[in-house]
């Protein structure tokens, strides 16, 4: 991912190797290679101070390392339990709440009740897409990215990647229904598309959605897309494909999830709230305000470059990803 040359000898190139780890110093002359050091999968850059030390930094760990030359020794000088938290979903068993996170670097599950971390893919080391959507539906978890243009299917038992589902127009999110059908909505063609459990075949749902950012899975066949250009969320059946709008007015609605009384919980990023809207008759009730999300898009780039995700356990705990923090939420909402 990057090199460097040692400024204590200009024979020595330094390189950091994402896939593995390793950093490797290379004689310029000799082209020598030696592995001088072994870290997690993940890195993605170097530098040499003016003492010539050596500083290594990991996207996926979020997190700057300086490694002995020598020694091979690598001492953390900062690290993250988080990268970059997205799309979020939640799982319950036996009474624990298990938070499933889109790292963007990484897939990773956070423990609801003391907030403990785990990898369970990292990008470069396991996979080589950038996950920033996720749902985790009957068999498998699901991993969407606009950046690698993927839809990978991970087994909900093992933790492995399964299948890689590729050519679509910049995936945003998707979820599983019962017989394995995935629905996926893309970005760049503002459809939604049916794909079949074998990743075969496709067709197209709905269309013209307007800035798609994640879906929730309702009761039934219906199913529920914010769309942050539009400023709505929209309600489409995907048996019989009818949709209708049934929030709008929004700043910039980007995570939904359904509770478990059937209210739709959004993370409405232009007023830094979380707000819970009954798809009924349009009741709504701020969870929480002055959050840190919403970490502003580049000129031209989508308009949820990294989305807040949203997930709302059987429980009632509301669950928020911070942009801005590289942090997650935990709320309790108040009663309806």
């Amino acid at each position: 991912a990057a090199a460097n040359i040692d400024p204590q000898n200009r024979d020595n190139l330094y390189v950091v190797d994402t896939g593995t780890g390793g950093v490797w110093s290379v004689s310029l002359t000799s082209k020598a290679k030696r592995l001088v050091a072994s870290l997690k999968p993940g890195l993605d850059n170097l530098a040499f101070d003016s003492r010539g030390r050596l500083f290594v930094t990991s996207m996926t760990d979020n997190g700057i390392y300086l490694v002995d030359k020598h020694t091979g020794a690598a001492r953390t000088i900062v690290e993250g339990k988080l990268a970059s938290p997205a799309d979020l979903a939640v799982t319950t068993d036996g009474g624990k709440e298990t938070v499933h996170v889109a790292d963007v670097f990484s897939y990773r599950t956070v423990d609801g009740q003391n907030g403990a971390v785990t990898d369970v893919l990292r990008v470069h080391g396991d996979t080589h897409a950038y996950p920033i959507g996720i749902s985790v539906g009957p068999r498998h978890v699901l991993l969407t990215s606009w950046f690698s243009n993927t839809v990978e299917k991970v087994d909900r038992k093992t933790g492995k990647l399964v299948a890689t589902l590729t050519g679509f127009a910049a995936p945003a999110d998707a979820v599983e229904a019962a017989d394995g059908t995935l629905h996926v909505v893309e970005i760049a063609s503002g459809n939604l598309v049916k794909v079949s459990s074998d990743g075969k075949t496709r067709s197209i749902v709905a269309k013209e959605l307007r800035g798609p950012v994640t879906i929730a899975q309702g009761p039934g066949s219906l199913i529920y897309i914010t769309e942050y250009t539009a400023g709505a969320v929209t309600q489409i059946d995907t048996a019989s494909g009818a949709r209708k709008v049934v929030v709008d007015g929004l700043a910039g609605p980007e995570g939904i999830d359904v509770g478990p009384d059937g209210r739709l919980f959004i993370a409405e990023v232009g007023q830094k709230r979380v707000v819970a809207i009954h798809p009924e008759t349009g009741a709504r009730t701020v969870i929480a305000s002055n959050l840190d999300i919403g970490v502003p898009t580049y000129t031209g780039g989508p308009p949820a470059l990294v989305p807040t995700g949203v997930a709302v356990a059987k429980s009632g705990t509301v669950y928020v990803t911070s942009d801005i923090r590289n942090a997650l939420y935990k709320l309790t909402p108040p009663s309806p």
